[in-house]
């Protein structure tokens, strides 16, 4: 997987939020330039995939814990974390057009 995150920074942002999202189906998915190994800078661009509706929303709601057992883990970094279920994402032109060149970094599934 050819990203612009080293595999320490990989390993901390999937534990981060392994821990806080319990066992739901999602998926985590690397965007922006972060995505493109020939680009320079940016900020880590994430978005956390979920299936309902009501669930994009209440991790919505904990945005910001997601982001400190992230931040716990591969330091004080400028990150965006999305969080969108599928419906709203079909919907969206932006994340139609981000979703093309993401990189998928982790897929939940309850049970697994």
């Amino acid at each position: 997987m050819k990203v612009r995150l080293t595999a320490e920074e990989r390993a901390g942002i999937i534990e981060g939020l392994s821990e806080k999202i319990g066992d739901i189906k999602a998926e985590l998915l690397l965007y922006g330039s972060r995505a493109d190994p020939a680009l320079q800078g940016g900020d880590i661009d994430l978005l956390l995939k979920v299936e309902e509706p009501d669930t994009a929303k209440a991790l919505n709601a904990q945005a910001h814990v997601l982001l400190n057992s992230i931040k716990k883990r591969i330091g004080d970094r400028k990150i965006d974390l999305s969080v969108k279920d599928s419906g709203a994402l079909r919907e969206d032109p932006f994340w139609a057009m981000a979703l093309q060149k993401s990189v998928l970094l982790k897929r939940w599934a309850p049970g697994r």
